[in-house]
């Protein structure tokens, strides 16, 4: 039997069709993968889901934890079904808990700055500053520790509704506190600490 040269070529283009739909999704642009967030953003709020952009693979990364199951994974599911390839599902363990955000104030070193970004490397969860800030500490902190130990707790069963510490820099954590129902007493204050002029 002699095959012909053009059903060779076919079977070639249909070898190479099959071959590309396993290979990695195209390298969508910026404004796409915005575009994407934005829509989850009206369509997938839902408790216990987060996104953001992985810059290798060129996609909108969208975690869930345990708690997203039954109508709210099908919620989630069928955004992410009009996004097409330009998202992805990855579901995480446990129970995820906003306790910053990019814009919020964090400080460290006697200095005052703004998060720019949560991230993950190597699975520890780690924040950028907004580039503003300097290379002035290696440490930041926003009070997160301290929301999530409360958090533990009331989980438990405890009334937990005022929190102690030695000094209150007055960088906006009794502010956050406060937004999670928790009144910081402080034994100092930066202000109480500082020397008067002159």
């Amino acid at each position: 039997m002699k095959i012909s040269r053009a059903a060779t070529r076919l079977t070639f283009i249909a070898a190479l069709v099959a071959a590309s739909t396993t290979l990695a999704p195209a390298a969508y642009s910026a404004t796409t993968l915005q575009a994407s967030m934005a829509a989850l953003d009206r369509s997938a709020a839902i408790p216990g889901t987060s996104w953001g952009v992985d810059t290798a693979a060129h996609q909108v990364v969208v975690t869930a934890d345990s708690t997203v199951t039954g109508a709210k994974l099908d919620q989630l599911k069928a955004a992410m079904a009009k996004l097409g390839s330009t998202a992805r599902l990855e579901r995480t363990a446990g129970t995820m808990t906003p306790f910053i955000a990019g814009g919020d104030a964090i400080t460290g070193g006697g200095f005052r700055c703004s998060l720019g970004f949560n991230v993950t490397r190597g699975g520890q969860a780690h924040l950028l500053t907004a580039g503003h800030c300097g290379n002035v500490t290696t440490t930041w902190s926003a009070g997160g520790q301290v929301i999530a130990s409360c958090a533990d707790l009331r989980g438990l069963g405890a009334t937990v509704d005022t929190v102690l510490c030695v000094i209150d820099r007055e960088a906006g954590g009794r502010e956050k506190l406060a937004t999670d129902g928790l009144d910081l007493r402080p034994l100092f204050t930066m202000t109480d600490l500082t020397p008067p002029p002159g």
